[in-house]
């Protein structure tokens, strides 16, 4: 008798088994739609040089590789704080170009670009320029993590008095230049208004013989927010102008971002 309750028991979990193993099997069919293109708006007011760039694109599909659809009928304007307005020209691949724009410190500048009947507008305020000191350098025996040790180098700037200084510093080392979200460095003044800024930059560490420049942006808050939303979300720095949506810069959802700032730069040559 326990012989056949024993075997009547086995049968039953070999069905249960069966049963679970069938569907586990199942295919699930999931409609996945594909998301709309955003157009993304990188615009740069270079008041150093007196350029103004700006890139019209539309971001590719999500299953699709990064490769954006460059806009080359948009019409782009930059108006002024005076409503004095300019039309920058179409250059070549979803780039248009203003040279000779001549600057006026802490005025706002909107930039506005037209496309598909939608109207996309961002504006920016000029700051004064932050004045790039010589950097300096210092031999470590050892790195971080245990890693090799070599030349750290510091980029240095005397604050003007006056809460409200921003910046953004950029380093190239030799050939490379270290400009993706995870690379640039970010300050503000709210701890250092009127002092000497020293701070070193984790790009890496040199050798003697290396040539180490910084480029120091005077960047305004809206610009800097901006930045250290993007940074957050890019995490490990895509070198897009939006891997992911750190609010809207533009008017009509538009995605990137538009900077108008001054720049001054100073390097070094690592010696013994």
């Amino acid at each position: 008798m326990k012989k056949i309750v024993s075997n009547i028991l086995l049968l039953n979990l070999a069905l249960i088994s069966l049963v679970m193993t069938s569907s586990c099997q199942k295919v699930i069919d999931i409609d996945l739609n594909e998301a709309a293109k955003k157009i993304v708006i990188e615009a740069n007011f270079n008041a150093t040089d007196s350029l103004v760039t700006v890139r019209v694109s539309y971001t590719s599909n999500y299953f699709g590789a990064y490769n954006p659809d460059v806009v080359n009928d948009a019409v782009v304007i930059i108006t002024d704080g005076l409503n004095s307005s300019t039309s920058i020209p179409f250059e070549a691949n979803g780039i248009y170009k203003l040279i000779a724009y001549a600057p006026t410190t802490g005025m706002n500048y909107t930039i506005t670009v037209t496309h598909a009947g939608k109207n996309h507008t961002s504006s920016s305020q000029l700051l004064s320029q932050l004045d790039m000191l010589t950097p300096t350098s210092q031999f470590f025996e050892q790195g971080f993590f245990g890693e090799p040790g070599g030349y750290l180098t510091f980029f240095r700037f005397q604050d003007p008095v006056g809460i409200g200084n921003y910046y953004n510093v950029i380093a190239q080392a030799n050939d490379t230049l270290y400009n993706k979200a995870n690379e640039i460095t970010l300050g503000d003044d709210q701890f250092t208004d009127g002092n000497l800024v020293e701070r070193p930059v984790f790009t890496g560490y040199y050798k003697i013989g290396d040539t180490i420049t910084y480029e120091l942006q005077a960047i305004n808050k809206k610009m800097y927010d901006y930045y250290t939303e993007l940074q957050t979300i890019a995490g490990g720095g895509q070198g897009s102008a939006a891997p992911g949506n750190p609010g809207y810069f533009w008017t009509n959802e538009g995605l990137g971002y538009f900077s108008a700032y001054y720049y001054t730069k100073n390097g070094l040559r690592i010696i013994e």
